[in-house]
């Protein structure tokens, strides 16, 4: 499903279109998609709006942020887009039409890019620093031995010069405290 074909909806106001889905898609730009993309798509002539509503289920494949190993992760996304049917109708007319980004990336004179849609919506769910597991340990700074399966075998890192003050100040406030 790339497109969605939208001249019926668009003919009569009060229609409706809902179209279910499940697609293999290799990629939505930088989420590799390990499992067909799930979901219903519905669109609906609300007399001044074309809305375009639904639920995507799919897993996408990323990498810890903390120790680069590739997990699964579920995502369910809701789509949403509208456009106003003025929108139509001035390009049907051939008159110039407002160059707005969102509502000209999605939709065209008859149809509205589901896949777009779709990209957009697993992008917004993917999350900032992706950890494959809560407690995850890391790499090592120093050797880069992954720290989930292994201990750190390096020596203990000298102290930058330049930061030793702030280790006696920290041996003095931990004294204080004991005290």
């Amino acid at each position: 499903m790339r497109r969605l074909d939208l001249r019926d909806v668009l003919r009569e106001a009060g229609a409706s279109l809902v179209e279910a889905f499940d697609e293999e898609i290799a990629e939505l730009g930088d989420a590799i998609l390990t499992s067909p993309v799930r979901g219903e798509v519905r669109v609906v002539n609300s007399r001044r709006y074309v809305v375009v509503s639904g639920e995507v289920e799919t897993t996408v494949q990323l990498l810890c942020s903390r120790c680069l190993r590739p997990f699964d992760y579920p995502v369910r996304a809701q789509l949403e887009a509208q456009c106003e049917l003025r929108y139509f109708e001035d390009l049907l007319a051939g008159l110039p039409v407002p160059e707005d980004e969102e509502t000209t990336s999605v939709f065209d004179l008859t149809s509205v890019d589901v896949e777009e849609l779709i990209r957009q919506a697993v992008l917004l769910e993917l999350p900032i620093q992706p950890l494959h597991a809560l407690d995850c340990k890391g790499l090592c700074p120093g050797c880069g031995s992954d720290l989930n399966d292994e201990a750190c075998v390096c020596a203990e890192r000298a102290v930058d010069p330049r930061w030793s003050q702030l280790t006696v100040l920290l041996e003095h406030h931990q004294k204080r405290e004991e005290t």
